[in-house]
């Protein structure tokens, strides 16, 4: 209407929240209220916070901001300050590679730094989201329980050793290995978004910047939000490490025996392959297309891409 138009509608909808609660109290003096904010939200959220009473709680959720995997901290700017000044905050996170894509990541270095970040914070409360469902996000779910109880405890490596004696995996050294190699790996992919990234629709997939040679420069995040398909690897030498480190933990995983393991690997095996060849291409295709000295070369790489997706 008319009047609502003239204010600020996400300060004048928490007045109207806190004001419905306030009334209610009246009747149960001892029901809470906590309030979530939203990525439209996101520009108004320092006067959102002010504007909340200290005894209502402010969950920090943000579709893009919160449910991401990239390496970036998470809490700071108001959601920090808030926190830090004794109010009830907690965050709404992603423990798993995306949310609605069943993708398998063991990442006990992502969940160490996510949950070591919100306690050194100041946070005091998380609802992680792990879809589509919970058994296929289980190691991560659990080593989240592990970090926020005591994150300056267990290491990522003793705590995969342990989790690995306790699933009854065959040599829980071996694994606690295997996730040092292909952990950080995964982590860096599945911050850039790859693949799944390249449906997004405020982004253009990685086929038709590559034969206009627009594909961006290693580490780059469009408008510090998209980073398909490498956002969080910043070097060619850390792609060249990224399919080596896989290959060794292929070697692991079948070593030992795990099924689940050794498929995990070849996903992410098979990621590390197509972004070192489609790098190799970008360096091959330009504005003009490819030279006739470098069609051989194009066309080997691109097989290469075309099989490890096809994986």
């Amino acid at each position: 209407c008319r009047q609502c138009a003239r204010e600020n509608w996400v300060l004048a909808e928490a007045r109207t929240v806190i004001a419905a609660w306030k009334e209610a109290r009246q009747r149960q003096p001892g029901l809470g209220l906590r309030v979530l904010t939203s990525e439209a939200t996101r520009k108004d959220n320092a006067a959102l916070f002010a504007a909340i009473p200290r005894e209502v709680g402010i969950w920090y959720y943000d579709s893009l901001l919160t449910y991401t995997t990239r390496k970036a901290n998470m809490i700071h700017g108001p959601v920090f300050n808030t926190a830090q000044s004794g109010h009830w905050v907690g965050v709404c996170p992603n423990l798993v590679a995306r949310i609605g894509w069943a993708q398998p990541f063991t990442g006990p270095q992502f969940i160490h730094a996510r949950m070591t970040e919100f306690t050194s914070k100041g946070l005091q409360g998380m609802i992680g989201y792990a879809t589509p469902r919970t058994v296929i996000g289980r190691f991560n779910i659990e080593a989240a329980m592990e970090w926020l109880w005591h994150p300056a405890g267990r290491s990522p490596r003793e705590f995969a050793r342990t989790w690995a004696v306790r699933e009854k995996i065959r040599d829980p050294k071996k694994f606690a290995e295997w996730t040092e190699l292909v952990g950080p790996v995964s982590w860096a992919i599945y911050g850039s978004e790859w693949p799944a990234g390249d449906l997004r629709r405020a982004v253009s997939s990685v086929a038709p910047r590559l034969a206009k040679a627009e594909l961006p420069e290693l580490g780059e995040f469009k408008w510090g939000i998209f980073g398909s398909p490498w956002g969080d690897i910043k070097t060619p030498a850390e792609l060249a490490a990224n399919v080596a480190a896989t290959a060794r933990g292929l070697k692991l995983a079948r070593e030992i025996g795990a099924e689940e393991f050794i498929q995990e690997t070849l996903v992410i095996q098979a990621y590390a392959d197509s972004l070192l060849a489609l790098w190799e291409l970008k360096q091959i295709v330009t504005p003009n297309g490819i030279a006739p000295d470098q069609r051989a070369a194009a066309r080997e790489q691109f097989l290469r891409y075309d099989r490890a997706l096809q994986a």
